[in-house]
């Protein structure tokens, strides 16, 4: 939909599928990302839906940092500092985070048996109001170029929270 150079944006459109006893769901997603931003915005709607449904989204805890999450309901994040496909040649660390406007609760959910490395998912968990989008942002941050570590990740994720509670207002008179 848009293509830069100060925003990208991309509409996704899924298969429809049954859902319940009488739901055909379709899922759209508009995923946007403005220049010099960490996050992308994420806004997931379900055509077919009848009646409100808990949503999540989140991210996948691996073996080799299992520990290395952090969620925080109050200030609407969860977070994951992953050491990368290689940990062992330490590379940096990728940081991992979504922040929430709306959100339930947040919770560690483990899996019963590991796949392909990760061992559960930290999530933030929602609900979604058929006819309405659900809006949460996704992104990522590299120690070895502008997040040294994971407590500034967890300060900016904190601040893009606070950020989408209290938008800048203009007035032009």
């Amino acid at each position: 939909l848009d293509n830069g150079p100060l925003r990208f944006t991309v509409k996704m459109t899924f298969a429809a599928k049954k859902m319940g006893v009488n739901d055909i769901v379709e899922e759209t997603r508009v995923i946007t990302l403005d220049k010099g931003t960490h996050l992308n915005k994420c806004e997931v709607s379900y055509a077919g839906l009848t009646e409100a449904h808990k949503v999540a989204a989140g991210i996948v805890v691996h073996k080799s940092d299992d520990k290395a999450y952090a969620m925080n309901k109050k200030e609407g994040y969860v977070a994951y500092a992953d050491a990368m496909d290689h940990p062992e040649v330490m590379n940096g660390q990728v940081y991992i985070g979504c922040v929430f406007p709306t959100l339930k609760t947040v919770k560690y959910l483990p899996l019963e048996k590991e796949t392909a490395g990760g061992v559960g998912h930290v999530v933030g968990i929602g609900e979604y109001i058929p006819g309405q989008a659900y809006t949460y942002y996704f992104g990522s941050a590299w120690s070895k170029y502008d997040m040294p570590d994971f407590n500034l990740w967890q300060a900016t994720l904190k601040k893009y929270a606070k950020d989408m509670k209290n938008p800048l207002k203009v007035s032009i008179q």
